[in-house]
């Protein structure tokens, strides 16, 4: 099986880097169900969870630094936003395609259910993994998060839903004058205190907004 991509295709960041290390991670990791339908309502009554302003400033300086840490491409401070955890503890990370439209309910393309994997993912060299293949095509990843709203999940749990848009800019500036959008969508996390009262995130679940086919050759944008 072969995976061919392009940068003016929709989601090559994430599905061409993840379509090669899930030709190597084993088909259990791929093709099975998302965790939820991405959001398609969110409560703004008041939340009852009583979240000091300088709580949430922390709770969201980790959304954001997962941004960040994607666009650095840092192989070591990414997966320690993450818990110490596994399934039995409720970690999940997910990267979810769209079902066709807002609250529908996807195919769950990547899941790690510990943070030694969401590494392995992330940092993965042969065959490339997310930060490989930008820096194998020169090209800069930057994802834009907005509209974050933080609620109250379980008790010491906050859960975060915000939106996501991420761009490609090429190096090559001959043939690429501008950046492109990469894919657009949701994210939705639930973030846990860790030793010495760190928020880290306990699920991560990204859902794209547009469906990609996952039986054929190769993985490309619509």
């Amino acid at each position: 099986m072969s995976v061919s991509c392009s940068v003016r295709r929709v989601g090559t960041l994430l599905v061409c880097a993840l379509g090669s290390w899930l030709l190597t991670a084993g088909t259990s990791l791929a093709q099975v169900s998302c965790p939820s339908a991405a959001p398609a309502s969110f409560d703004v009554r008041e939340d009852p969870f009583n979240l000091s302003a300088e709580e949430r400033d922390a709770v969201l300086d980790v959304v954001h630094a997962f941004a960040l840490t994607w666009d650095l491409r840092d192989r070591v401070n990414l997966p320690l936003l993450f818990i110490d955890g596994d399934a039995a503890t409720g970690f999940s990370f997910s990267v979810c395609t769209s079902a066709g439209g807002v609250g529908g309910t996807g195919t769950r393309i990547i899941v790690a259910a510990s943070r030694r994997q969401v590494a392995e993912y992330f940092g993965q060299e042969t065959p490339p993994g997310p930060f490989k293949y930008v820096e194998d095509g020169a090209l800069q990843a930057r994802h834009l998060i907005s509209n974050a709203v933080v609620k109250s999940h379980t008790a010491g749990d906050v859960k975060v839903v915000a939106d996501l848009l991420v761009t490609l800019q090429s190096y090559n500036v001959t043939t690429e004058t501008l950046p492109v959008v990469d894919y657009t969508g949701m994210i939705e996390a639930v973030l846990t205190k860790e030793w010495g009262g760190v928020w880290k995130f306990r699920k991560l679940a990204i859902y794209m907004d547009v469906p990609y086919p996952l039986n054929g050759a190769s993985f490309r944008g619509r």
